[in-house]
């Protein structure tokens, strides 16, 4: 099944982002999903013999995590391609809105995974909270 799928995007800035450096995002979205992405001015264009629609869904949740004004990495790329792949539905601004704590130079700490997100809530309306396990691993037992 061949579909070729193309979107818009009016800022160079948020297509920039997404690519990452020397194109390291979009290689890693191409492999994964045996697509080829192409970006021709304002137009990026998903085509090939793999799943254009996973890779499409990918690129519009990173390009949601561009808009915050969050940098698009490797790590956030094969964290949202996982979440896609075990369709896992995924709330960018749930997960980027909360701000866990504002460092001395200004800086924002925000959780970066939905799992962080979870401990953080936890954290926030229960008065104990262990967290047990693995970073990104963790056993919560509330009390």
């Amino acid at each position: 099944m061949h579909n070729d799928i193309k979107m818009l995007i009016d800022d160079v800035n948020l297509i920039i982002n997404l690519f990452g450096k020397y194109d390291e995002n979009i290689k890693l979205i191409e492999q994964t999903f045996n697509v080829k992405v192409v970006n021709r001015k304002d137009e990026i264009k998903i085509t090939g013999e793999g799943n254009t629609e996973l890779a499409a869904d990918v690129i519009t949740k990173l390009l949601d995590i561009a808009q915050k004004g969050e940098m698009v990495t490797l790590q956030s790329v094969n964290y949202i391609i996982g979440l896609v792949m075990d369709d896992n539905p995924l709330d960018i601004n749930k997960l980027l809105e909360d701000t866990v704590i504002v460092t001395a130079r200004g800086k924002y700490v925000k959780c970066k995974t939905l799992g962080q997100k979870t401990y953080i809530d936890s954290i926030k309306n229960n008065d104990i909270v262990f967290g047990i396990g693995q970073l990104g691993q963790e056993k919560r037992i509330l009390l």
